[in-house]
């Protein structure tokens, strides 16, 4: 008797860059299992990022004050010029709202800048109560000496690629950003709460938060 023969078919080859032509969804890479992170994980990988946040604020402060420069300014008023320079002239809330500070410290300091000659008040059109603060010539030519000094001093010691330190910075500005609409929605619902039941804990303001905030347009 005889045994039935096996016959195989083999299939075509694939053409040259067929697979290069398959959907996107149909990668690998698509096909595995996206599994969301969760909140647990992100609420730990936050906590340790702001950990991390602090370290290298508090490294970068020493490293800064060592740069050569006209002399050295704290970190908070460098941040301060560093929005009035990218953004124009702004009011003290505007300032605090991007910088995410309080508007009593960023007064503070704006005083110290304008009697350092680095900032000048100007009147504000849209609100007689609320000046304008302007980055000055000596205030901008202080900023240019502070970026030469960095530029020369920072690539010998930081091994990490712009776009990387780029990349970083838009995260840290994101999650800001979650944080204070987080905030700002557990205002809105508190102040909705005070009205229903007829009490008004909110106190009086000057009408200067009203003005649109200005967004840096850098990724400092």
């Amino acid at each position: 008797m005889l045994e039935p023969s096996l016959h195989i078919n083999t299939p075509a080859p694939i053409p040259p860059g067929a697979l290069a032509m398959l959907p996107e969804e149909f990668s690998p890479a698509a096909t595995q299992p996206q599994l969301e992170p969760s909140p647990d994980a992100t609420s730990e990988a936050i906590e340790r990022l702001f950990s991390e946040a602090v370290a290298f604020v508090n490294q970068g402060r020493k490293a800064f004050s060592q740069l050569p420069g006209e002399d050295a300014l704290h970190s908070g008023e460098r941040s301060i010029l560093l929005v009035l320079e990218e953004s124009g002239p702004c009011t003290v809330p505007q300032i605090a709202r991007a910088r995410s500070t309080s508007r009593q410290n960023v007064q503070i300091i704006i005083n110290r800048l304008a009697a350092e000659g680095r900032v000048e008040l100007r009147g504000n059109p849209s609100h007689k109560r609320s000046k304008l603060a302007a980055l000055t010539a000596r205030g901008k030519q202080w900023l240019q000496a502070f970026e030469k000094s960095a530029s020369r001093a920072l690539p010998a010691q930081v091994k990490i690629s712009a776009a990387e330190i780029q990349a970083a910075g838009q995260v840290l500005l994101r999650l800001r950003r979650a944080l204070a609409e987080g905030l700002e929605t557990g205002t809105r619902t508190n102040r909705s709460a005070s009205d229903s039941t007829g009490t008004d804990n909110e106190p009086a303001g000057t009408g200067a938060e009203a003005t649109a905030i200005p967004q840096p347009t850098g990724g400092r």
